[in-house]
């Protein structure tokens, strides 16, 4: 900087104008500075993060060797989800213990195998799969894949069987009900009492 204002002042340049130009150069070296130390904090931030990283991959996970366990150290990784494989044996056990015959057993489990392959199914655990398959609602009428025997509860036919099922029960009442041995049917109104 001195040489450029040591040039000016030999030219016989006005003083302020050599005072603008010496604060211009002052300023793009100070500049020029920051951007130094701030390229050198970046670069050495960038490095402890990566030396960081390094240790702390090699500090909780050991390392592994075979095809599968490298991709389980690529960062983010997530098992897979598999097909169903063609030998897969279900726990018959678990069913069993249920609640489940060996032959509703032996149905479910060719059920689950259809499903599973005619959806495409992709699954991390077949068995949990298969231990959902068996505790699922859906699977307590024998199969009948969410088609209740039984109405709904608040069902109108739902409360035309608790109706059946009460009239039935005072008709049948030892203690001397109000109904003669006739039971309306389910629908119909019931008849009043004969007075008291």
């Amino acid at each position: 900087m001195s040489k450029i204002l040591e040039d000016l002042v030999r030219f016989g340049v006005p003083v302020e104008t050599i005072m603008a130009v010496a604060r211009l150069v002052a300023d793009a070296e100070l500049t020029q500075r920051r951007r130094e130390r701030s390229r050198a904090n970046a670069n050495a931030s960038r490095m402890s993060k990566m030396s960081q990283h390094e240790q702390t991959r090699d500090d909780t996970k050991p390392l592994k060797v075979g095809i599968e366990d490298q991709k389980d150290r690529k960062k983010g990784y997530t098992p897979r989800r598999r097909k169903l494989d063609p030998d897969f044996a279900p726990d018959r056990s678990y069913a069993l213990a249920k609640g489940w015959s060996e032959t509703t057993v032996d149905l479910e489990i060719e059920r689950f195998k259809n499903h599973a392959r005619a959806s495409g199914r992709r699954q991390l655990d077949w068995q949990a799969a298969w231990r959902n398959w068996v505790t699922s609602p859906f699977q307590t009428n024998g199969g009948s894949n969410g088609r209740a025997s039984a109405p709904r509860n608040g069902s109108r036919e739902h409360r035309q069987e608790a109706t059946a099922r009460a009239i039935s029960a005072l008709a049948n009442y030892q203690g001397g009900g109000c109904f003669d041995d006739e039971v309306p049917p389910v629908g119909l109104p019931l008849p009043e009492p004969d007075g008291p």
